[in-house]
C-alpha cells in the first residue's frame, strides 16, 4: 500500500489485481521500504474525541536526498472530511458503476 502509489501516483481498486501485484518494480520498492509507528499517530487514533488515523511519509533517496513529509491527520474519508470526501466518493462511485451499465 506504499510501494504502489510512490511509483503510480495513485491507489485504485485496479492496484490490487494480480498484473499489478505481478509488476517487478513493485517488490523491488517493497524491498526498500520500512515504516516505523509514530506513537502520537496511534494515541490520537485511540483518543475516541480525535480518531484520527493520521499518517506520514517521508523519503529519503539513495543518494541520501531526504523529500519533505507528507502528513495527514485526517485522510479523505475521516468524518471530519466528509464534506470534502462526499464528492469524491460519488465520483468514484459513478466511475464503477459505468462498467455495469
Amino acid at each position: 500500500m506504499v510501494a504502489y502509489p510512490l511509483i503510480f501516483g495513485e491507489l485504485t481498486s485496479e492496484s490490487y489485481t494480480d498484473a499489478s501485484a505481478a509488476d517487478p518494480r513493485i517488490d523491488a520498492l517493497r524491498a526498500k521500504i520500512y515504516c516505523v509507528e509514530d506513537k502520537r499517530f496511534s494515541v490520537d487514533y485511540h483518543d475516541l474525541e480525535k480518531r484520527s488515523i493520521g499518517n506520514a511519509l517521508l523519503v529519503e533517496l539513495n543518494d541520501g536526498t531526504v523529500l519533505d513529509e507528507v502528513e495527514v491527520e485526517y485522510p479523505v474519508g475521516h468524518k471530519r472530511r466528509r464534506e470534502e470526501g462526499t464528492p469524491l466518493l460519488m465520483a468514484k462511485f459513478r466511475r464503477h458503476i459505468s462498467h455495469h451499465s
